[in-house]
């Protein structure tokens, strides 16, 4: 991407010291004095939906805290295939074994909607784990679940058949934006070869499987709204091997 201090959204919460998202966050036991320096430090950039936040081969020059918004990473092989392997919610940071590894992303982050996020310099970010080792070692303990997650994640989809991974995705998207507490809905804006690259599987076998699903009562799928209409159907189809 070009310079990550390009752009400001003056609509959203911008003092750390007050920030709702980061009481939710790895900050949120930071002493006031760190957050009073966190604050001056960072920037708050704003990003449009479709809009690359970082590509795939560039250097991170800080870490990107997403505070708002919803976002896919997606992971281009030498051939051409595109392949998203996972997605992010407000608190988490982004490109986050890239960042601490000090090697070029290996993979591009792109917004699925607006979003806003904290631009934390990379020479401050280092600085304060030295200053605060309570966040260094949860700094430590995420990085490693986020890795497990997507272990096991990949494992399990390899797996399965079309329609099994296919489920997979659908309650992986469920858990990771809280359908439970949304009226068993989620409101995201994926296209079909989203969905097909998630479930590692190709566009016309996700159209074929996602309509399967949808006359069969599992979901509904009305434009940007995912309706979970028999979570344990999904669950059993997940399952099966």
């Amino acid at each position: 991407m070009g310079s990550p201090l390009k752009k400001i959204d003056s609509t959203v919460e911008t003092n750390c010291l007050t920030c709702f998202s980061r009481s939710l966050s790895l900050f949120a036991s930071l002493p006031r004095e760190e957050l009073i320096l966190l604050n001056q430090n960072k920037k708050c950039i704003f990003f449009s939906r479709d809009e690359y936040l970082f590509r795939q081969g560039s250097w991170p020059l800080g870490l990107f805290a997403l505070s708002h918004g919803k976002v896919k990473n997606v992971r281009v092989s030498a051939n051409g295939d595109e392949h998203i392997f996972s997605l992010n919610k407000a608190v988490d940071f982004l490109g986050f074994y890239d960042f601490m590894g000090d090697q070029p992303y290996s993979f591009s982050c792109i917004a699925l909607e607006p979003c806003q996020v904290c631009f934390i310099p990379r020479s401050y970010f280092l600085e304060m784990l030295q200053r605060q080792p309570a966040i260094a070692i949860k700094t430590l303990q995420a990085i490693s679940k986020q890795f497990a997650q997507s272990i096991e994640r990949s494992t399990n989809l390899q797996s399965k058949h079309m329609r099994g991974r296919m489920a997979d995705t659908l309650l992986y998207l469920y858990e990771l934006f809280d359908g439970a507490n949304n009226d068993q809905m989620i409101r995201l804006h994926l296209k079909r070869s989203d969905f097909a690259a998630l479930s590692e599987m190709n566009v016309a076998n996700a159209i074929r499987t996602l309509s399967e699903f949808s006359k069969t009562g599992l979901v509904s799928m009305e434009e940007e709204v995912i309706r979970y209409l028999d979570l344990d159907g999904l669950r059993k189809t997940s399952a099966l091997q």
